[in-house]
């Protein structure tokens, strides 16, 4: 099949039914202006996304803050969403009859054994309080080197991630869209998600700066922040 760099997957009860529509994507930290190469690179990686994850993308590279601040309006993070149909693989499981998360092999519903009936599924999936969904994401990562943290797949060798993004971290989301007070309002703006899960993603070959980790985490010490014991190579996380 085709090559896997990566794969995430959650496994979330909800404790409310959400109201409205959940997206889940990729939002960067703060707006980072692109132009002319860069603008090339970022249009060339988003085309190759949507192909890859479908259509019904939503994509903006986000409002400058200054430009808001003088404007008296809310600025917008960039931020690539997707619907949930752009998962690779979901399972709904009772309570307590939830898979083991690392071992979801050949379960539930995938988008690789139909996409038009994984569509339809996930756009009749009813969220609901007394289940646990396990999804599974992976189909950009051959696109997207993590690790290495490079953009694959538009020029030879790929480009530094921070050419799209500014810096590292990149946020890893799944949010509830709320009504905008305007019907004339189609941005995703901070003050209309809910976020269900909230992601800071970065290469140890590409770390953020010390003082972009102490705002992200303030109460946090640098030394509680350790990397969990490498029991399994193909599995990572953090603890504190």
């Amino acid at each position: 099949g085709r090559k896997r760099l990566w794969e995430t997957r959650w496994q979330i009860h909800f404790k409310a039914t959400p109201r409205n529509r959940l997206f889940f994507g990729i939002e960067l930290a703060e707006y980072v202006p692109v132009a002319g190469w860069a603008r090339w690179i970022q249009q060339s990686t988003v085309a190759l996304l949507r192909k890859a994850a479908g259509g019904n993308i939503y994509h903006s590279c986000g409002d400058s803050p200054a430009n808001a601040a003088q404007s008296g309006s809310e600025a917008e993070k960039p931020v690539f969403a997707m619907p949930l149909w752009a998962f690779d693989q979901v399972i709904e499981s009772e309570i307590g009859q939830e898979p083991d998360i690392q071992n979801i092999e050949g379960l539930g519903v995938l988008r690789a054994n139909g996409r038009k009936n994984f569509m339809k599924h996930m756009s009749q999936l009813e969220l609901r309080t007394d289940r646990v969904y396990t999804f599974a994401f992976w189909s950009i990562s051959r696109w997207v080197d993590v690790v290495n943290w490079r953009m694959l797949g538009v020029v030879p060798g790929g480009v530094n991630f921070n050419v799209l993004c500014g810096r590292p971290p990149v946020h890893i989301v799944i949010y509830q869209l709320d009504d905008a007070r305007e019907t004339q309002e189609k941005r995703h703006l901070q003050s209309r998600k809910r976020y269900y899960f909230n992601w800071a993603v970065w290469s140890t070959k590409m770390p953020p700066a010390q003082q972009h980790i102490r705002e992200m985490l303030p109460q946090v010490l640098e030394t509680d922040l350790v990397v969990a014991e490498d029991t399994d190579p193909d599995w990572c996380c953090w603890r504190r």
